[in-house]
């Protein structure tokens, strides 16, 4: 297609804090493997170039095997004509926390937290009053019965900890992956801002299957 690509080597979950240098003043588009460790993967990637890249997009590509990449779609008759259009429509990737924040330490259980809500705040609302989640799900949202907040939470650490190789960090990378990490992650993602929910913006009598809810004149 004649555009300048790049990758980094060893894969999903190898990619290293100082890559984002090379990457000073691009506009980075990020084409994730269709995959929750490919999704995962961009969007970590993303976060580590936010005081490096001018700007930022992750852009999934439709019918995409399970598995399958950027070469899968251009060897299916994808033209660049067609990847453009899809940039157009890509609004810019949102950073966990403003560039005037600080930035939690790297495998922290706020890092981690961040991370879980930049993947799932589009699909996951927390209700502190009901101390329930509540999922999207096709059609409409519903209530969360099966510890799925929790499963989630899961992958991002286990993503988190296979990024750690030294066998000297082998404690590190366990702990990110214990129970307690995650059990963190998820009590530190209720409150973010982009998961918190109130009662008042469901409808209380079929809001399992209004798939307007929560209402925007809440």
């Amino acid at each position: 297609m004649g555009l300048l690509a790049t990758t980094n080597p060893g894969g999903a979950g190898k990619w290293r804090l100082e890559y984002s240098k090379y990457l000073t003043g691009f506009d980075v588009v990020l084409l994730p493997d269709n995959d929750d460790a490919g999704r995962q993967h961009a969007h970590h990637v993303a976060q580590c170039l936010r005081d490096n890249a001018a700007s930022v997009r992750i852009v999934e590509l439709g019918g995409l095997p399970e598995k399958g990449d950027v070469s899968d779609w251009i060897d299916g008759g994808a033209s660049q004509s067609d990847f453009e259009t899809l940039l157009d429509l890509c609004p810019p990737f949102e950073f966990g926390n403003t560039l005037d924040d600080p930035i939690p330490p790297q495998f922290s259980d706020e890092a981690l937290a961040l991370e879980f809500s930049s993947l799932h705040a589009d699909k996951l609302r927390y209700v502190a009053l009901w101390g329930k989640w509540v999922l999207w799900g096709a059609t409409h949202w519903q209530r969360e019965e099966t510890l799925k907040a929790f499963d989630l939470a899961r992958a991002v650490c286990r993503a988190a900890s296979a990024q750690i190789t030294d066998p000297k960090a082998i404690k590190l990378a366990t702990g990110i992956a214990s129970a307690r990490t995650v059990a963190a992650v998820v009590s530190l993602a209720r409150a973010d801002r982009r998961h918190a929910s109130t009662t008042e913006q469901w409808n209380s009598d079929d809001w399992l299957f209004n798939p307007q809810a929560p209402r925007d004149d809440a």
